[in-house]
């Protein structure tokens, strides 16, 4: 269902990642009952980029432009994590957006 968003495949397997992660974690209300929406949420996505607002060593601002949340935030996984390691804080805020709704699962990836 995913793969037939027509998003690249790059997106489909993040959201398809994140499903998985939520499935296996026992997030049950965002996990695999919900794919209908995540599938929703890619096509919306698919033509759609992402750019900074602020982009400041330890604080980014990202404006959306109306993509996922959750593949903007895991986009941003290893530039947050880079910011970190270099200024000892990192920020980033993601504005004009879907809800992101997978804390969990970015927490435990930055751990």
């Amino acid at each position: 269902m995913l793969s037939k968003s027509g998003a690249p495949g790059k997106d489909v397997d993040t959201m398809m990642e994140l499903i998985l992660d939520k499935e296996l974690t026992g997030n049950r209300f965002a996990g695999l009952d919900e794919i209908k929406k995540y599938a929703e949420e890619l096509e919306e996505s698919k033509t759609k980029t992402w750019g900074y607002l602020v982009d400041l060593p330890a604080l980014k601002l990202v404006d959306g432009r109306g993509r996922s949340a959750k593949l903007i935030a895991m986009e941003l996984l290893d530039t947050l994590c880079k910011m970190a390691k270099a200024q000892g804080i990192a920020i980033i805020g993601i504005s004009n957006s879907t809800y992101l709704s997978s804390l969990m699962t970015l927490g435990t990836r930055l751990a």
